[in-house]
C-alpha cells in the first residue's frame, strides 16, 4: 500500500478554558473537541480542506493563529502544548 498524506490536526493544551480560541477559529476550522482531559484543557482542530498539502494547511492555520484577538492570542500564547499533528496513512507491508 502506498503511504498518502491524510490531515493536520492542531493540538492545543493549556490550564486555561480553550473556548475563547474556538469561538476566535469560528468556521474557519472544524473543532473535533474542547473540554477537559487530563487535568487540564484540550482543544483539537482540523480544516475543512481535506485536498491541500500539510504545509498549505499549516500555514492557513498559522494565519488563522496571527489574526487571533487579544484574549486568545493570550490563550495561545500561555498554552504549554501545541502541536501541528500530521497523519499519513500507511499499509502494514513493506515500502518497495
Amino acid at each position: 500500500m502506498k503511504i498518502h498524506f491524510l490531515n493536520v490536526d492542531l493540538e492545543i493544551e493549556s490550564y486555561q478554558n480553550l473556548q475563547p480560541i474556538v469561538e476566535d477559529f469560528g468556521d474557519n476550522v472544524l473543532n473535533l473537541y474542547c473540554g477537559e482531559a487530563h487535568g487540564h484543557h484540550l482543544a483539537t482542530f482540523e480544516l475543512a480542506d481535506r485536498n491541500a498539502d500539510a504545509d498549505s494547511i499549516i500555514s492557513h492555520f498559522c494565519l488563522l493563529i496571527e489574526s487571533f484577538d487579544q484574549k486568545a492570542k493570550k490563550l495561545w500564547d500561555n498554552a504549554f502544548t501545541r502541536v501541528f499533528d500530521i497523519g499519513y496513512e500507511s499499509g502494514a507491508g513493506r515500502i518497495t
